[in-house]
């Protein structure tokens, strides 16, 4: 149910800058590609924000309580570093803990939405808001839209939290790369090593 073609999206939503989004979407998504792919694997290795979300998918630590520590102790088959920074920036470790994080979070709709969330056409949406904010605030957002009847479900967003206007930016960014920017073009002009 986790769409590979969504995965390879989440460094593009996180590191593409609103502002510059809101100027010239396109331009925006090319800038990321073209940083991508000048930088190859250092790529965002260096990169930690004000709130301690660090690497090319900025994940966070909270001292040992974030989002990293969580997706390791719910599947330590999975053999992630164990040192949160370096974690961070080895790119196949964290792209496997985003794997492991959207596995953990659709786990987590279906528990709390019922199996019919699979069949949701904004279930990616729902994943990509659970890997920006607070899982509970997402499903309580999703809950507050199908009670009002929401046209659009990302506007109970920072009803919710008014901290939660940056998810809706997430989602914004989302469905642009989804559904108007040409990903695989792009990608196909980038060499493989």
């Amino acid at each position: 149910q986790i769409k590979r073609s969504d995965l390879r999206l989440v460094s593009a939503v996180e590191w593409m800058d609103w502002g510059e989004f809101l100027l010239d979407q396109t331009w925006a998504a090319d800038y990321f590609w073209i940083r991508l792919a000048n930088n190859g694997s250092d790529f965002g290795r260096w990169a930690c924000n004000y709130a301690g979300a660090c690497g090319v998918k900025q994940f966070t630590n909270a001292r040992g309580n974030g989002t990293y520590a969580g997706v390791r102790r719910s599947y330590p088959d999975a053999q992630l570093i164990e040192d949160f920074v370096e974690g961070a920036r080895d790119h196949v470790n964290i792209a496997k803990a985003t794997v492991l994080l959207f596995d953990l979070n659709l786990r987590l709709l279906v528990r709390q939405r019922g199996a019919a969330v699979l069949k949701d056409p904004h279930v990616s949406e729902y994943l990509f808001a659970m890997f920006n904010a607070s899982p509970d605030k997402v499903l309580m957002a999703i809950a507050r839209a199908q009670r009002a009847k929401s046209a659009d479900w990302i506007v109970q967003l920072p009803r919710v939290d008014r901290r939660l206007v940056e998810t809706q930016q997430y989602i914004l960014k989302y469905r642009f790369l989804r559904d108007e920017y040409p990903v695989d073009s792009f990608l196909a002009m980038i060499p493989h090593q």
